[in-house]
């Protein structure tokens, strides 16, 4: 046992250093600089400056999705009929939710909410007179109303009669095969100076959004792990309020205000039919 404790004591106790060998010629002194440098150039200017090598990469996940509340109750025959331009207010006049006025339903990065419109009901395919505010669609004999054409921007093709318009007393118009009745691009109530579903300002969405890089196991969406039941279902944003600066659902009128935009002026001329918000 003696002398196998005394190979692990000397073999503990004893250590090597490496031998260095000088070599004293130009011409293999430059080389091996050279490649020294080169080793150096690939590692700092390609590896970590244009390939960015010691960082890693991971595609990011998100998901973003919208949901839309509100609702508003519609009731243009109790107004003064003077203020009203429709003859006809029964189709406007109900409860509008969002199945309503979400149009369409589903959309890529956004939604479309309908704030104003003109609804024209019973629509069948048949003949009738077209809209005299349509360039070229008033007349005053047959020979103006070119049978078989249609009228630029007009609904229709023309029959080659030129008939009296009921909707526009004292008015002829080219007879169109179309869908008729014809709509007419008169808003319900111009001189309201607000569109029909003005209390779309007060209508909220909800907005979450989530990220995730699987790679690095990393998750984030902006709805806080403190936030909880009681608080999304109360809370609006506001950006000067510090406990709802975190708050996911957004005011509509809040949203168009931010932008420096009148949420009535918007929703009401925006478009001739279908004024829209989008996100």
């Amino acid at each position: 046992m003696a002398p196998k404790w005394r190979e692990f004591a000397a073999g503990f106790t004893e250590y090597q250093t490496p031998k260095i060998v000088r070599i004293n010629r130009k011409k293999i002194g430059i080389l091996y600089r050279l490649i020294q440098l080169a080793v150096i150039v690939y590692i700092l200017g390609y590896v970590i400056i244009l390939s960015k090598g010691y960082q890693e990469f991971d595609d990011v996940v998100s998901t973003v999705t919208t949901k839309v509340k509100g609702v508003s109750y519609i009731n243009l025959s109790a107004l003064d009929p003077a203020i009203v331009t429709v003859d006809d207010t029964a189709p406007y006049d109900k409860l509008w939710d969002v199945a309503d006025y979400i149009i369409p339903p589903q959309m890529q990065n956004s939604f479309f909410i309908m704030t104003n419109m003109i609804i024209t009901v019973d629509q069948t395919q048949a003949t009738c007179a077209e809209d005299p505010g349509i360039f070229g669609a008033n007349c005053t004999t047959d020979d103006t109303c070119k049978k078989g054409e249609a009228i630029i921007n007009g609904n229709g093709v023309m029959t080659g009669n030129c008939i009296d318009n009921p909707a526009y007393e004292g008015t002829k118009s080219c007879e169109i095969l179309a869908w008729c009745p014809v709509e007419k691009d008169i808003k319900p109530g111009p001189r309201l100076d607000k569109p029909v579903l003005y209390e779309a300002a007060n209508f909220t969405v909800l907005l979450k959004n989530s990220i995730s890089f699987p790679k690095f196991g990393f998750y984030k969406r902006n709805i806080l792990e403190s936030s909880n039941e009681a608080f999304l279902k109360e809370c609006i944003y506001n950006s000067r309020d510090p406990d709802l600066q975190f708050c996911p659902k957004f005011r509509l009128g809040d949203i168009v205000k931010e932008t420096g935009e009148d949420f009535e002026k918007m929703a009401l001329e925006v478009s001739t039919s279908y004024p829209s918000l989008a996100s």
